[in-house]
Formats: C-alpha cells, structure tokens, sequence
C-alpha cells in the first residue's frame, strides 16, 4: 500500500472503497491507517515492489539519512491531506507528513504544476463504434495489468445520440476535450450537468484518449485515459457519462451497470515536485479491478 516515505511525504495506492478521511470513528479510513504505520515505529523509504515508481530522481533512499526516533514523536504522528480520491476510486495519493510539506504540495494542486493521470473503463452502446485501435500509438504507464433518480437518467442521455457521431469519429491516441457546467446536490451527494448560465454551475474541463478496446458478447467496453483540468465533483463520472460513455460499474451515473462490479476508474499517476528536494517525481500504480485485464491480454478486439 505505500509506495514511498520519508521525513516530509507519504505516497500510497488508495484501494477502492476506502475513503480517504471518514467522519465516523467505526469507519477506517486512510489517515487512520497512515496514522496506524507512523506510530508502529521507525521507517526507511520504500517503493513497493507491487507498484511501479517511476522517473523518481530523488527519492530511490531516505533522503535525509534520519530515522523517525529522531524527528520526535509530534512530526512522527502528523499527517496532512493535500488532495482526496472519492472512497469507490483507487490510486496514488500523496500525504504530507510536515506543515511545510502540505503547503508546498498544497500550491502546487493550486497553480496546476501536480499531475494526476487517470484511467478508466468505459461502456458504449451498440451504436457507438470505437475504430480499431488494436496497436495505439500511445505510451502506457510502466505498469503491468493483471437507485439512479430521472434527474440523472436525462442528465446522462441528453447528449448521448448528439455525441455519438462524434465518439465514431475519433482516432486513437487522439485527445479529446470535454466541458461542461456541473452542479453538486447535497441532499444525494451527486452532480449532474447544468447550463452555463445555471449561478449554482461550475465550469468542469478535462482531456481524455481512448487507448484501446475490448469486445465481449454483451457489449463494447474502451479503456481512455483522461487529465482533469479542473477538479469538480465526481467529474470525470458525470462528464464521460454525458457524453454516452458512462464508467463501467459506476452505480450513480451508469444506470445499466452490473452493480456487482466495482467502478473502474484509478488514479494511475501522480507527478509533484519533492517538497524537500525539489525534484520531480512520478509514482504509478496498476488498477486492480478486474475489468481493466482484458485490454491487456494479447487477443484484443
């Protein structure tokens, strides 16, 4: 679970279904978890070998040749959330272990400089036609692959036959931009897409690739890969949802999902500049749900 820490960070794959901060006690979260390994003891910087980290040019060893004993048992213990997944989503996630630390990763999520890749599996209807991206000219990531409400229904149909002539358009590889104006509701902790003129909207971006697809009897699955270019909520679920590409298992905004399947989308990347060092650093992790193998095996449709 964590990739990699020292005096300053600690970088860790979220699984999905763990939130990362939970208001009820009875509930594990992340930061209790995190919180749990910092008090076990000393530590030495990590990568696990599960994971992949890589382009890391200044975090292979601890850096700073100290071992927690000596940072004394306040900064051993503390630990600051600079950014969130929501719990259903899996990925890479940096904590900052000094006030310092989340301030410098905090600007850094601000002036956009902190990356975030994601990939995800979407789900397509008989008449969209993905082209045949059997062999993508794209780079992957150095990782190896082992009750919705009417409201909703028209927010992720309204736009689906208007944008499927364009989703039969696309090439391979081809990055593609998406914006909409999206409104949160509280009352069931979901968004949906407004017009632009709605006071309650904010503006959502973000890019995205189909990288490859999969072709099973029942249906036609893409894997994209996607940047989000602002960070709204549950944003890149509602935006590839309203443009007739929902997520596969995403019980909110894919009313024909198999609600047995976990939502597929995971936070494949994160890049930030070291608080300390001042170096870029890239950390990669694989998505684990099941879904995302078939794309990866040699027989791909």
């Amino acid at each position: 679970m964590i990739l990699y820490e020292d005096r300053e960070i600690l970088v860790c794959h979220k699984l999905a279904g763990i939130p990362v901060q939970s208001a009820s006690v009875r509930e594990k979260d992340m930061v209790s978890i995190l919180k749990n390994h910092l008090a076990e003891g000393s530590f030495t910087a990590r990568s696990d070998s599960a994971h992949s980290h890589k382009e890391s040019s200044g975090c292979a060893g601890n850096p700073y040749g100290i071992p927690r004993r000596q940072t004394g048992i306040d900064s051993a213990l503390s630990l600051y959330v600079v950014h969130r997944l929501d719990q259903p989503v899996e990925g890479v996630l940096v904590f900052a272990k000094t006030k310092r630390a989340a301030a410098d990763l905090s600007r850094q999520i601000t002036d956009g400089s902190m990356k975030k890749t994601y990939w995800a599996v979407v789900e397509t209807s008989p008449d969209v036609e993905f082209p045949d991206v059997k062999s993508p000219n794209v780079e992957f990531p150095d990782v190896e692959l082992s009750d919705v409400k009417t409201l909703h229904e028209k927010t992720l149909h309204a736009k689906s036959e208007e944008r499927a002539d364009q989703n039969a358009q696309q090439e391979p590889g081809e990055w593609h931009t998406l914006v909409d104006y999206l409104v949160k509701d509280g009352r069931n902790n979901t968004s949906y897409v407004s017009d632009q003129k709605d006071k309650a909207a904010k503006r959502a971006e973000l890019q995205y690739r189909i990288l490859r697809q999969w072709t099973s009897a029942q249906k036609t699955l893409a894997l994209v890969e996607i940047n989000l270019k602002t960070g709204r909520h549950h944003q890149i679920r509602v935006q590839m949802a309203h443009a007739g590409m929902p997520l596969y298992g995403d019980r909110k905004y894919n009313p024909q999902c198999d609600r047995q399947s976990s939502l597929a989308l995971c936070a494949v990347s994160l890049t930030f500049r070291h608080p300390a060092t001042k170096k870029m650093e890239t950390f990669t992790v694989q998505p684990s749900a099941e879904v995302f193998n078939p794309f990866f095996e040699k027989t791909i449709i």
